[in-house]
């Protein structure tokens, strides 16, 4: 729509201070003489948008110019837009970048001093077109089929219904409506493989994220206590890693760590093979042995 095209051409020019007509041309697809238009349309509105000529030019806005918002405090933008900077290391979304700029463009020059980068979650291209894929499906309504491995690497094709993608455990997952099942599963997104739109549409739901939290809760019914010894110097260790579990000191000084996880989730296992012997399961028996299992088929591929 023309009247969004004209918003954000603002916001860019207050943003970026300098931009061409073909540049701007460039980002909306729309032809240099169409943004001609656009700007004689913000000119007349009000908004003072110079043009200069030669190298550097292009159309700017004047000095000392911002979009006036009086429904959220100055002191709030700082929040939102380090909230929004935070996301966008870690999900690559157009609108979001938009949503972004949006808020630049009415913030002050007092920038916020806290920076997270959560550039890890991504997991690499492929799972970033995954997430774009699914994403569409969800917004769409449309149900998406993929071929998909599970923990213990068994493949199966899947039809689903896709309602809401999340991060969690350091990696990013689809819930959806399993079709076939008839049931509400969670997916790994970096397990999905050729994820794309089916022919079947389905029914919007109203309330999403209260439906995934009575499936995490009915997940996590199914965790398990591990018991999980470490020296007494290493405990500063433990807590780092695993910030979550409950600490009980022995009286040789000694600790004993309280893990409530997911069985079927490797990265407890993975996080506890990396502490090598400054962590060792005591309980139950089954996941000491499982690692033990998993140890030595480790030191097996290597000549030792």
């Amino acid at each position: 729509m023309r009247i969004d095209r004209l918003l954000e051409i603002v916001i860019l020019l207050l943003n970026n201070r300098t931009m061409t007509g073909k540049q701007l041309a460039n980002r909306f697809g729309v032809s240099v003489r169409t943004i001609q238009r656009d700007i004689t349309a913000l000119t007349m509105a009000g908004i003072p948008i110079t043009s200069d000529t030669g190298y550097n030019g292009g159309y700017s806005v004047l000095a000392g110019y911002k979009l006036h918002n009086s429904f959220v405090k100055k002191e709030d933008f700082n929040i939102i837009i380090m909230a929004l900077k935070s996301l966008s290391t870690s999900y690559e979304n157009k609108r979001l970048d938009t949503i972004l700029d949006k808020y630049l463009s009415m913030s002050d020059s007092n920038l916020p001093s806290i920076f997270v980068d959560y550039g890890v979650t991504k997991e690499g291209s492929k799972i970033q077109s995954n997430n774009h894929i699914l994403e569409n499906c969800i917004e769409h309504c449309r149900q998406v089929s993929f071929r998909y491995r599970d923990t213990f690497g068994k493949c199966s094709d899947r039809l689903v219904e896709p309602l809401a993608l999340h991060f969690k455990w350091y990696s990013w997952y689809l819930f959806a409506y399993d079709v076939q099942k008839k049931a509400y599963r969670t997916f790994k997104v970096v397990r999905m493989d050729k994820p794309a739109p089916a022919g079947g549409h389905f029914e919007r739901i109203a309330d999403v994220e209260k439906l995934l939290q009575e499936h995490e809760q009915d997940y996590y019914k199914n965790c398990e206590h591990i018991l999980v010894w470490c020296p007494a110097d290493n405990i500063s260790l433990l807590e780092e890693t695993f910030p979550d579990a409950k600490f009980k000191q022995k009286a040789d000084g000694s600790w004993v760590m309280d893990l409530h996880v997911p069985p079927s989730e490797p990265m407890w296992q993975a996080l506890l093979l990396g502490l090598g012997n400054n962590a060792k399961i005591i309980a139950p028996d089954f996941y000491r042995d499982s690692l033990i299992e998993t140890a030595k088929k480790f030191i097996q591929n290597y000549d030792t």
